[in-house]
């Protein structure tokens, strides 16, 4: 009896068929939801951060604000000399409400403030574009900022005066003043859109909740800010 040999190649799919398609499983209906529903709620989170420069502007001129706060305390700690954070009012049409500056300070007597300035440290920064601090009358907010202080500081920017809003690290690293008083407890900066016009900022950015900004809490004895209502 003759015996054939046959060269032909086997299929290997006749041979191994559920193995070759358990390697070719495709999604299921429900792993296909999953994923569209995570495409969509990042696009829903992301878009309107893309979509607003505003909200990447508040979060830098936050950004500046901290690292300010946090090098005049390093300072004061590490020299043992009172050291100020300084926000010029909005009385100079340029730069009101726009600039942050670091200077050593020290007390002084017979004058309106209780501090004056005795060296500066290093180059005003000026908040991103459209970006401004804030008071109470033009955010409607609860809570009264440093903007709506009376006390002010004189110090020099480009060789012209500045009246400033200010903040004292002591040696210790805590903030003396302003004072905590019953008055104005708590230390709140806003930060928003808007341009300087006649003495005060007029906003620029509003959403349904209304003007559009950051208000945040500094803490008295770490200097960490909190936004305790963001829009």
């Amino acid at each position: 009896m003759a015996i054939r040999c046959d060269n032909t190649p086997l299929n290997a799919s006749r041979l191994y068929p559920r193995m070759l398609h358990s390697r070719h499983k495709a999604f299921t209906l429900v792993e296909l939801l999953t994923v569209m529903t995570i495409i969509v709620i990042l696009l829903v989170v992301g878009i309107p951060l893309l979509s607003d420069p505003a909200n990447s502007a508040r979060q830098t001129a936050r950004d500046i604000l901290c690292g300010h706060l946090q090098d005049a305390r390093a300072h004061a700690i590490a020299t043992g000399n009172p050291t100020s954070v300084m926000f010029p009012d909005y009385s100079n049409s340029k730069v009101g409400g726009k600039l942050i500056g670091i200077a050593e300070v020290e007390p002084q007597t017979g004058s309106a403030s209780p501090y004056q300035v005795k060296k500066i440290l290093q180059r005003w920064t000026p908040l991103p574009e459209n970006i401004f601090f804030l008071n109470k009358a033009t955010t409607g907010a609860s809570e009264k900022t440093l903007f709506d202080g009376t006390d002010k500081i004189n110090a020099d920017y480009q060789k012209s005066p500045l009246s400033c809003y200010y903040i004292v690290f002591a040696p210790n690293g805590q903030i003396t003043y302003p004072p905590s008083t019953v008055a104005q407890a708590k230390l709140v900066l806003a930060i928003g859109k808007g341009f300087l016009k006649s003495n005060a900022v007029v906003p620029t950015q509003r959403n349904e909740r209304g003007i559009v900004f950051d208000l945040l809490l500094i803490n008295r004895l770490s200097a960490r800010a909190r936004n305790l209502d963001p829009k």
